[in-house]
């Protein structure tokens, strides 16, 4: 009986084809993957001017004006291998992190992409500002900088500090106009906002069909009155209007919303009315003038 002759290169094909089967599932060491650091961010700190000057933090009585943009300034930590902690955690190239920088206020400055550095010039990463729901300004930032930074090749690297500047405004979008204090959050610390009585912006449009069969003009006037967008009562709103250049105001022809009344005073060619309580805006007034002779029988 003839003895099979064994190929010298099956033991190696073998033990190649096992190494590459078993590196399928062993892990794979001193790699690592980019994850959320958010909670590393250390010592966060914040500024504020408004108006060209830097704002009290400390001052018990500080109010933010609602009316004027305000200027932030963030400053905060990224611990990185080089620093000097045994065992604490530190940022690895490419991780990520987001914070929220102010709640109530809307973003007027850009919003990136743009680049953090640290104090000596070294990017350290790259910073995103979104707007989130219930007007909060939150940033975005990846650590894609010098890799200097987070690979421990440069000792002197430690201690990493970043800083950027946003513009805000209080966004009053759901206020009823009303003077009050609103406290707000810019960088987990607590802050008033001075909002003032907004003004009441009243709107006027007047338009008029002439009928010469009567020798008349039907006038129609719309009498409209908001205050930070919401419509208010007209109450004590004085309603005047000069008939001298149109002609002569028909007597029992004034009516608000369809409804006539006599509250009307038609004095020295001057039609006065004022609105009493419960008139909601808007109200349209609607009265007749006589067409003058002159301007009648001109027209014809």
């Amino acid at each position: 009986m003839k003895q099979k002759k064994r190929s010298p290169a099956s033991p190696i094909a073998f033990t190649l084809v096992l190494m590459l089967l078993l590196s399928l599932f062993s892990p794979v060491y001193g790699v690592e993957f980019p994850k959320d650091v958010s909670n590393y961010i250390t010592d966060k700190t914040v500024t504020l001017s408004q108006g060209g000057k830097t704002l009290d933090l400390d001052d018990a009585n500080l109010k933010i004006d609602s009316e004027q943009d305000l200027k932030v300034g963030i400053s905060f930590g990224v611990p990185v291998v080089s620093d000097p902690t045994e065992g604490g955690a530190y940022v690895v190239r490419n991780d990520t992190a987001i914070f929220e920088v102010s709640e109530h206020f809307q973003l007027m400055s850009g919003s990136g992409p743009m680049v953090l550095k640290s104090a000596d010039g070294t990017p350290v990463g790259t910073l995103t500002l979104t707007t989130g729901s219930g007007s909060k300004v939150i940033a975005n930032v990846v650590f894609d900088g010098d890799p200097t930074v987070f690979d421990g090749s440069d000792p002197s690297l430690n201690s990493v500090t970043c800083f950027f500047n946003a513009t805000l405004r209080y966004d009053k979008t759901g206020d009823d106009g009303e003077a009050k204090d609103v406290t707000v959050q810019i960088l987990e610390r607590e802050f008033t906002v001075s909002v003032p009585d907004a003004p009441i912006e009243y709107t006027v449009s007047k338009s008029g069909t002439a009928d010469l069969s009567a020798r008349q003009v039907a006038w129609t006037v719309t009498v409209e009155a908001e205050k930070a967008g919401n419509s208010v009562d007209l109450k004590d709103y004085k309603f005047v209007d000069n008939l001298s250049g149109v002609g002569a105001y028909v007597p029992g022809t004034f009516a608000v919303d369809g409804t006539l009344t006599d509250a009307a005073v038609y004095a020295n060619n001057v039609l006065n009315y004022t609105f009493p309580e419960g008139s909601g805006s808007p109200k349209t007034i609607t009265f007749a003038t006589v067409i003058p002779e002159g301007k009648y029988y001109g027209s014809g």
